[in-house]
């Protein structure tokens, strides 16, 4: 902070904005600061902009882009992201994975979940060695797919990201530490969005959330906004809009997402023991679910809840 004062002073500005830099990763990636963070990234682009060095103006204007992404801060938002694309890019990885990142959510904010999905398999490949960042992509994709209504590709990429997101022995840095909690996060909404409720209760269980704050703020409606931390406020406007999209695109009749995939295992003859394992629950879950199907149907027994399906459309 002295050396950035002193070479602000002296106008060293090129030199004043990487030592900026430094302090703004330390706020943002490590102690976790956004307020502080984002007055350094304005720092950053100020001054390099008075000395003329366009990658550091761009790494600064990415730094604020990101920070009001992850913030959901909507206001903001469009008129950094004005500021970046009238300007000559000279990106790193770090810092295009961070403009990447921004541009998914706020395209998920749009509901324009195509886009986001795209984005999200091109920035998962930039990301292969990064194993944090690598599960939040694909918590990111699991609430894509869900608010699709793609269940299998939902469910699987969930589970996919909870083993991920378990917490790995060792020291983990704070910026490391926030991804992994996000991904978590997500595929628990993804989970809910899919009616795999208990699977999102217990990966949100008090070993993972201590103080239940995140448990809390998560629940079948979506996702309560207010509650999450600051840096987390950009996901949840993501997941709500995915919540959403599902609402729109969830089958008629009042069937829960659950009770759509047992019906559709119904014409294939498998056993409820069969359901139970391929859905990684229990038989008597099955069989509950199945009782309140055919009490929405109107049906009997299994051959009617099959024919009343096919009636509504709901079976080939």
């Amino acid at each position: 902070m002295e050396a950035a004062r002193a070479h602000e002073n002296l106008q060293s500005y090129r030199s004043a904005a990487l030592a900026y830099s430094v302090i703004y990763n330390i706020a943002f990636n490590y102690n976790g600061d956004l307020t502080m963070a984002r007055y350094y990234a304005e720092r950053i682009s100020l001054n390099a902009k008075r000395g003329g060095d366009q990658a550091m103006h761009t790494y600064g204007l990415v730094a604020q882009f990101h920070i009001a992404a992850e913030s959901g801060e909507r206001r903001r938002i469009g008129s950094i992201r004005a500021r970046l694309l009238a300007v000559q890019r000279h990106e790193q990885l770090q810092e295009r994975s961070a403009f990447v990142l921004s541009e998914i959510l706020m395209a998920g904010w749009a509901e324009t979940f195509d886009i986001a999905r795209k984005s999200l398999l091109v920035l998962r490949e930039d990301s292969s060695h990064l194993q944090n960042m690598r599960a939040l992509c694909d918590g990111l994709l699991a609430v894509v797919a869900a608010a699709e209504w793609h269940l299998d590709d939902a469910r699987t990429l969930a589970r996919r990201t909870i083993t991920a997101s378990t917490q790995r022995s060792g020291h983990e840095a704070q910026f490391e530490t926030r991804a992994r909690v996000i991904a978590r996060y997500l595929a628990c909404a993804a989970c809910f969005i899919t009616g795999d409720n208990f699977r999102a209760t217990r990966a949100l269980s008090r070993s993972f959330d201590p103080d239940g704050r995140l448990a809390a703020s998560l629940s079948v409606n979506g996702v309560v906004e207010d509650m999450l931390p600051t840096v987390m406020r950009g996901y949840g406007l993501f997941i709500n809009a995915a919540f959403a999209s599902a609402r729109r695109r969830r089958p008629a009749f009042g069937l829960t997402p659950a009770e759509l995939e047992i019906l559709k295992s119904l014409p294939s003859g498998d056993t409820f023991a069969s359901i139970a394992n391929a859905r990684g629950t229990s038989r008597r879950t099955v069989e509950r679910q199945v009782d309140t199907l055919y009490a929405k149907l109107g049906a009997r027994n299994r051959t009617d809840a099959i024919n009343k399906a096919r009636d509504l459309t709901l079976l080939p």
